[in-house]
């Protein structure tokens, strides 16, 4: 097992953003020992080292890597047998992929949206030049059928249509896990969008958003998508609110 030093969510940031998002060594923890497992270096049913043995390589305490330990056995990546230890579930990559997606499910959603702010805009700017047209598409019809269900006051459907506007964006993604990651991040987000959906204000914000990733994308701008991306995704608690009544 990759000890701490190895692990590359423990390096600092390389001309990164100066502000990032402070998480817990629980939730630290429960990261790294689910990138191991996306990423194949830990297999179905490879046993997990004694508890002492993995605090000491993720530099955290036994009581924080419990807490981690527990939420990826709620999110079904890790199975515990009395007596024996942890083991990783015995499932294949879909099934893992799922596991990841229940993982994200029970983060709070202020930090899922500034993950995926950190993570979506570099996934558009992996399309390939000459899938960029196809990828923007794509979005434009989401958004199409967005706006349309929207306007009928069919919200569920307005906020899986957003979910499949945002999942064509990132398809390209350079590597698996970036992919996992940001399909289940997005997957978490539904709710979320679901609240500002119901909106006038808020969902006509989020639309115009929207419209403005697809413009500078049919226009082969990928950069530029890029960017509106990063801007679209801001706390949703900053969308306009209705007028009070």
């Amino acid at each position: 097992m990759a000890s701490v030093r190895d692990d590359p969510l423990s390096e600092p940031l390389q001309n990164g953003p100066t502000t990032v998002v402070a998480v817990s060594l629980a939730e630290g923890a429960a990261a790294r020992i689910a990138q191991l497992i996306s990423s194949g270096e830990l297999r179905p049913g490879d046993r997990l080292p004694p508890e002492r043995e993995l605090a000491q390589s993720l530099g955290v305490s036994r009581g924080a890597l419990r807490e981690g330990l527990a939420s990826l056995e709620s999110a079904g990546l890790l199975r515990a047998r009395v007596g024996h230890g942890r083991f990783v579930s015995l499932t294949g990559s879909e099934n893992v992929s799922s596991a990841l997606t229940s993982f994200t499910q029970l983060q709070p959603i202020g930090d899922v949206i500034a993950m995926r702010r950190l993570l979506e805009p570099a996934a558009v700017r992996d399309i390939p030049a000459m899938k960029v047209a196809d990828v923007a598409a794509e979005a434009a019809k989401s958004l199409q059928t967005m706006r349309r269900a929207a306007a009928r006051r069919q919200y569920a459907a307005a906020a899986s249509a957003h979910t499949s506007f945002h999942n064509a964006l990132v398809r390209y993604a350079a590597t698996r896990l970036h992919r996992l990651l940001l399909l289940g991040l997005i997957s978490a987000s539904e709710t979320a969008e679901l609240e500002v959906l119901r909106g006038a204000a808020a969902a006509k914000h989020s639309l115009a958003r929207h419209q403005a990733i697809v413009d500078p994308l049919s226009a082969g701008d990928v950069e530029e998508a890029a960017r509106q991306v990063e801007e679209h995704l801001e706390p949703a608690f900053t969308y306009p609110a209705d007028p009070a009544r």
